[in-house]
């Protein structure tokens, strides 16, 4: 099995969404390893909010308004990711299907959010499926956000 990385850095959000979006092929699941979320405009204590996250399986229609992105391997020897069509940054989210709600958390914008579940806690995708970091909160004022997915394949 190999992990790979989805990014995004420096995103302005002012409304909830899609911060990463990966859809599975029909050969290959997936298991969500962990992320880290952080931002870099929200310094002081007036600024101070709390920010829900959801990892959510099963949405059936892709959301829009992102960018694409290529996971890229944490081993230069490893192939590329099966996955194709991956997204950062919707503000269309994602929709339709039969969505569950694996984790959902919120966190201080001022500290970050890592979250890296232990081997039995990590979330299985099956194949031709489709899971989503959502960021459900309307913040206050636009935070520009970075973080990172890992995922093994």
């Amino acid at each position: 099995m190999a992990v790979y990385v989805v990014t995004f850095a420096a995103v302005a959000a002012a409304a909830p969404q899609d911060l990463v979006e990966l859809p599975t092929p029909a050969t290959r699941r997936i298991k969500i390893l962990g992320w880290e979320i952080g931002q870099s405009t929200e310094a002081g204590d007036a600024a101070d909010e709390q920010i829900r996250l959801e990892l959510i399986r099963g949405h059936a229609t892709s959301g829009s308004g992102g960018s694409a992105f290529t996971a890229i391997p944490l081993d230069p020897a490893e192939s590329a990711s099966l996955l194709t069509g991956i997204e950062i940054n919707n503000t269309t989210l994602a929709s339709t299907g039969t969505p569950l709600v694996l984790h959902a958390t919120a966190f201080n914008v001022r500290a970050g959010h890592i979250w890296i579940p232990t081997p039995d806690m990590r979330p299985s995708v099956a194949v031709s499926s489709r899971v989503v970091l959502r960021m459900n909160s309307t913040p206050a004022d636009s935070i520009s956000f970075s973080g990172s997915l890992y995922f093994e394949e």
